[in-house]
């Protein structure tokens, strides 16, 4: 899967986690980051107009972007880790750090 298709999708459920607490610092918005996601049973919805319209009619819902479904752990991050790519001067992207997600909880404790 192309990783802008994450990208995409972890800026929609930030801004959704943000407008839930109504404020923009991550401190605040990390524990709503799940309202969104992890809701089986409740609306799905693929974009971040047709989420807030939803979520402000009080629906709970189930975000599945372009990515599919994301789901995160006791953390809030994503299970499957993540890489941190460059883009070369052919166009094409690099893995230049790669963060598995079974090394993650070591930040937390």
């Amino acid at each position: 899967m192309p990783p802008q298709y994450d990208l995409y999708d972890g800026l929609d459920i930030m801004a959704l986690a943000m407008d839930e607490t109504h404020s923009s610092s991550p401190s605040v918005y990390v524990q709503d980051i799940k309202k969104g996601t992890d809701n089986p049973g409740g609306v799905v919805v693929g974009n971040y107009a047709q989420a807030v319209a939803d979520l402000k009619a009080g629906k709970k819902i189930q975000y599945e972007g372009a990515a599919g479904q994301l789901v995160f752990n006791q953390w809030n991050w994503p299970p499957e880790g993540f890489q941190l790519l460059k883009l070369t001067a052919s166009g094409s992207l690099t893995a230049v750090y790669t963060q598995m997600a079974s090394s993650v909880g070591n930040y937390f404790k």
